[in-house]
């Protein structure tokens, strides 16, 4: 595991790492600015650190920014810090494209591998999230079956490289659901992490692996690596730093970016 770089830390022990996982990193190949949000506001950081604001002429809050497979669009949630949101479809540049139909409040936009769909989820859906077509139209429901009794509705949703399976986020932060992904209904074939105290958002590494931010009890919250078919985990950790919920992949699947703190009372 090598630390690239520290790429921001406005906020004291708050940190964006970049992490190369497979030791092949190479700056021949560089990474393009990284976009995250913090207290509502959407940044942009470049992996040597240069931080500048990526949508200033947004007017609202923006949270859960999310690249489109290509780079060339992305989907946030656009809206007041105590009033309603909705899913929206802007550009490199900022540029909003379209609000997506009937998003009023719903969370955490994500986008299919081909790059024909995005899916977002709503507590009061339950078990099922809601999918759109980026060019447009209604949108439509998609009921999640199996397992019921593991989890009352979804976290988070992560698509494989495939987009044939995909793993969901319980909403107790416990585990993961492994989902059979058709375009009309979602089947959970596995539960995995059973042994984890807690765990997070989850980003694929290949067909059979996903990379999370997960606690065992009593341990520090780390990164981990974990084979969806064997149920079987590998710790990567940071030492000295620890994680937040949050972790995403290079487009490359080589490199990682992580949210962690230096100090574990910071909250």
């Amino acid at each position: 595991m090598k630390t690239i770089a520290i790429l921001d830390g406005k906020y004291s022990a708050i940190w964006l790492f970049g992490l190369c996982l497979t030791g092949a990193c190479s700056p021949q190949a560089p990474l393009r600015p990284i976009i995250y949000t913090s207290w509502g506001q959407l940044l942009s950081v470049s992996p040597d650190g240069r931080a500048g604001v990526a949508c200033g002429r947004i007017r609202a809050e923006v949270k859960s920014p999310s690249w489109s497979p290509s780079g060339a669009m992305f989907a946030a949630e656009i809206g007041s810090h105590d009033g309603p949101s909705r899913l929206a479809i802007l550009d490199d540049r900022c540029r909003i494209v379209r609000y997506l139909e009937d998003s009023t409040d719903f969370i955490r936009p994500t986008w299919s591998p081909d790059g024909l769909h995005i899916v977002a989820l709503s507590y009061s859906l339950g078990r099922a999230v809601r999918r759109w077509d980026v060019n447009g139209g209604i949108p439509s429901t998609v009921q999640i079956s199996g397992y019921e009794h593991e989890y009352a509705f979804p976290q988070g949703l992560s698509y494989g490289p495939s987009g044939a399976r995909a793993v969901i986020l319980s909403d107790r932060f416990e585990r993961f659901l492994v989902v059979k992904a058709g375009p009309g209904a979602f089947e959970v074939v596995r539960v995995v992490a059973r042994d984890f105290e807690y765990v997070a958002q989850a980003a694929w590494l290949d067909e059979h692996n996903i990379v999370f931010v997960g606690r065992r009890e009593g341990d520090e919250t780390e990164l981990w690596m974990l084979d969806i078919d064997g149920d079987v985990t590998e710790r990567i950790g940071i030492d000295g730093l620890w994680l937040r919920d949050y972790v995403a992949l290079s487009p490359d699947r080589q490199s990682a970016i992580v949210c962690g703190v230096t100090d574990p009372q910071v909250q």
